[in-house]
């Protein structure tokens, strides 16, 4: 592995890290901003706060905090910076921000499980020890992540950089493991509550399964390549970088899909409730189901007073199970 600790090949995937951190960067700034309205509406009380909205704030505002401390990292232009301390404060906000994402993966999946294992009481208590069990391990891997990790001055660039811990495969392939096992258990979950042909059906099934399989795909991807890159142990400063897409990766897969569910869930129950209780409707062009014939109008009134009773009982059972 000698040409992978050149000096040379370090600098050049140092350069590499210091781009891509800063094109990460400003992609998640502009998804920050265009989606700063969900935030909002928390503050304004249109939203109910659970542990999952907390889990996604303390993710997504924790991804922020990172940005930021990484600009000052990688753009340090005084003499005799102490990067000991600031790579070492970059390096900790960023494994609590995957602490926090892999949270709020195991908050998206408790849902589910309450739904689709709504009669087995004990299979459901089982299922959320060993995911809390191993929540608990994330945050010591990340706590050993911090303690191994340490920071050099590259002054051709400019920058305080990161060494990850090195000969500590476990704790990448670790948060790959977990994470990927919380959005399988997702679609597992969903698949098992079909099959018995209860729980979250139709159209809030079809919307999370299309969900899970998504970002299920996408955040394997993501981590497959650090594990990759760990496991045949070239340079820290490839590592690195392979972190940083993961991390970044599925921060927003996180928060992108509790965005979702969030909208999803409010969306649905606006409109079960306006249904449901037989709303009197006017149509100007349609056919009426109930009315008279106006010549001068042609206004049409008809009556709904049926709703999909699937997504109704799926909105009442998720809003019960997300306040866990």
């Amino acid at each position: 592995m000698g040409y992978w600790d050149s000096p040379i090949v370090q600098l050049h995937w140092a350069r590499a890290l210091l781009l891509l951190d800063h094109v990460a960067g400003g992609i998640y700034i502009w998804e920050f901003i265009t989606t700063l309205r969900f935030d909002l509406d928390f503050v304004r009380n249109r939203r109910r706060l659970n542990l999952g909205s907390i889990l996604y704030f303390l993710c997504r505002y924790s991804l922020l905090l990172y940005v930021a401390l990484g600009l000052c990292n990688k753009s340090v232009y005084w003499e005799d910076p102490n990067c000991a301390v600031l790579a070492g404060a970059l390096n900790a906000v960023g494994y609590v921000t995957i602490a926090f994402t892999s949270g709020l993966l195991c908050m998206l999946m408790m849902p589910d499980c309450s739904v689709a294992l709504s009669a087995g009481t004990s299979w459901r208590t089982a299922i959320v020890a060993v995911f809390g069990a191993g929540y608990a391990i994330i945050w010591v891997m990340a706590g050993l992540a911090i303690h191994y990790s340490s920071g050099d001055f590259l002054p051709q660039l400019l920058m305080c950089y990161v060494h990850e811990p090195e000969n500590h495969p476990e704790i990448p392939i670790y948060f790959f493991v977990y994470d990927l096992s919380c959005l399988t258990a997702v679609i597992i979950l969903l698949f098992h509550s079909r099959s018995r042909g209860g729980g979250t059906t139709g159209s809030m099934q079809k919307f999370l399964l299309q969900q899970g399989l998504l970002y299920l795909a996408i955040i394997a991807a993501s981590y497959g390549i650090t594990v990759v890159a760990v496991l045949i142990n070239v340079s820290s400063a490839m590592v690195n970088l392979t972190m940083l897409i993961a991390a970044y990766t599925a921060a927003i897969s996180a928060t992108r899909m509790q965005r979702a569910l969030v909208q999803f869930v409010t969306v649905g129950s606006t409109t079960t409730s306006a249904l449901g209780s037989g709303v009197a409707l006017t149509s100007p062009h349609h056919v009426a189901f109930s009315g008279r014939r106006d010549q001068s109008v042609r206004e049409r009134t008809f009556v709904v007073s049926t709703v999909e009773p699937d997504l109704e009982l799926s909105i009442k059972q998720y809003n019960v199970a997300s306040d866990i």
